[in-house]
């Protein structure tokens, strides 16, 4: 070759397995290692990001499980294999393999390239649920790249090479008129699926255009392959990258759904065991009222005792069922609070006076303690830390009750001697139901307890169980 002055570009078309198009350039030494030197930068970088898309296609398959990214990691392992042993890069990875061998890696890697381009590309798009003869346009392509497989090793390989190379050749056909006629809505969506095969089909195209002699452009006779498959590889990462978006949002969606229906289920088991509870302490307790009743009764007359253990009785039972009441009322979010001055050295002297021993109570108070509150709901805190002090206390045995108010609030505190119940349980003692098995010899819901804590915090005060020795003592603020 001589070149003119300044050098020479020279297009040389050989005839081969198909047409294939070098670029011989004649350059001075020091400029021709530039060039041959800035080729291999781009070979080496688009071989590069061809690996980074097949490792990021596996690592996608392994989260989530979707055959899409198989078959695009299958694509990319095939066309890198190809594109490794086309450009030269195969003797330099693996010198022990001789050119018979390269030249047939080549020529299959051809076949399983094509193949596995036109799966992935109709496992993309059949989605979209394009009509039933375009689909079989991917199947046609099929059906050529397998009979020129069978012609390449059978018969003539150049013959089944040239059947491989049209059914590549028609694939932008099959993509524009499978994403043109696609109806149905899928992920990434529709349009970004139309977009994104017309801008591949164009690709194909243009670089078939200027391989084929019909455009000519140096730039893609060179680089075609660079910029074919940077497009296959961007446009398929967006739509597989948005499709695996979508793919994380419905997971995330689906486990929320998961663990509203968990919560839904516990809630019904809590639901579910609080009735139980609920009925087993309503049975338990009614029988118990009705045996003292029924013994009471039983005998041929009636005696003062007798009676006073049926009013005893009867007044346990009616407050079980008061309890009952007022729980359903707290659960719901149905309780009313009138908000008012409020007396609780007034409240607690008319509670002392209603109760079946008052001379058990000493109330204690330095000053008077004027609160913000509901005189009813403070009546029922104050009713049910009486009655459970005279209740679970020795008999006997006095209950202090002491107010002390300062600038930032009003406390009072309730104090018993331990009984035969023992000391309540610091962990359960607020717990709905919840009663010791010694406090079960008297009638009781196990909601007193459980209802004033309740109260207390609608109220905006809070409610502390506090032991002290032998002494069970409550201890409820209200701050100013």
């Amino acid at each position: 070759i001589m070149p003119p002055q300044g050098g020479a570009d020279y297009l040389i078309r050989i005839t081969s397995t198909g047409s294939i198009w070098f670029n011989v350039a004649a350059r001075q030494k020091s400029e021709a290692i530039i060039i041959t030197q800035r080729a291999q930068v781009i070979q080496i970088t688009y071989l590069t990001i061809m690996f980074g898309l097949l490792s990021w296609a596996l690592q996608m398959l392994v989260v989530t499980r979707e055959p899409m990214f198989g078959w695009f990691a299958l694509m990319q392992l095939a066309w890198l294999v190809n594109n490794t042993v086309y450009l030269g890069y195969s003797a330099t990875l693996v010198p022990e393999i001789s050119s018979d061998m390269q030249a047939l890696i080549l020529r299959l890697s051809v076949f399983a390239a094509t193949l596995l381009t036109i799966l992935f590309h109709r496992a993309v798009i059949i989605r979209f649920q394009p009509p039933y003869l375009a689909v079989r346009l991917f199947d046609v392509q099929i059906g050529l790249t397998v009979i020129g497989f069978v012609v390449f090793w059978t018969y003539d390989a150049v013959l089944g090479l040239q059947i491989n190379a049209v059914s590549l050749g028609a694939a932008p056909f099959a993509f524009l008129i499978n994403a043109a006629t696609a109806r149905t809505e899928a992920s990434p969506g529709l349009a970004t699926m139309r977009a994104a095969y017309a801008a591949l089909s164009l690709s194909m195209l243009l670089n078939a255009a200027a391989v084929l002699g019909v455009w000519h452009s140096t730039i893609i006779v060179q680089y075609g392959y660079v910029l074919h498959g940077l497009t296959t590889g961007a446009l398929m990462f967006v739509i597989l990258h948005l499709h695996a978006r979508n793919l994380f949002a419905e997971a995330r969606t689906a486990k929320a759904k998961i663990a509203a229906m968990e919560h839904q289920r516990q809630m019904h088991q809590e639901r579910t065991q609080t009735l139980a509870k609920f009925i087993d302490m309503l049975t338990h307790e009614a029988r118990n009222a009705l045996s003292v009743i029924n013994m009471s009764i039983s005998a041929p007359k009636i005696s003062e005792q007798a009676r006073g253990r049926v009013s005893d009785a009867i007044r346990g039972l009616n407050g079980v069922i008061d309890r009952c009441n007022q729980t359903i009322r707290l659960d719901s979010n149905d309780q009313p609070a009138r908000i008012e001055a409020c007396d609780l050295l007034d409240i607690l002297h008319q509670l002392c006076a209603n109760t079946a021993d008052p001379d058990r109570i000493v109330v204690h108070a330095q000053n008077e303690a004027i609160i913000q509150g509901d005189r009813v709901l403070l009546g029922v805190v104050f009713n049910n830390l009486l009655d459970n002090a005279l209740k679970y206390s020795p008999i006997g045995s006095t209950v202090r009750v002491s107010v002390e108010t300062d600038q930032a609030g009003t406390l009072v505190l309730f104090e018993n001697m331990k009984g035969e119940a023992g000391m309540p349980d610091p962990v359960n003692i607020f717990q709905k139901y919840y009663r010791s098995q010694h406090a079960k010899v008297q009638i009781g819901s196990g909601l007193g307890l459980y209802i004033v804590r309740g109260l207390v915090h609608l109220l905006g005060g809070v409610i502390k169980y506090e032991p002290l020795d032998c002494r069970v003592r409550f201890k409820v603020f209200f701050p100013c």
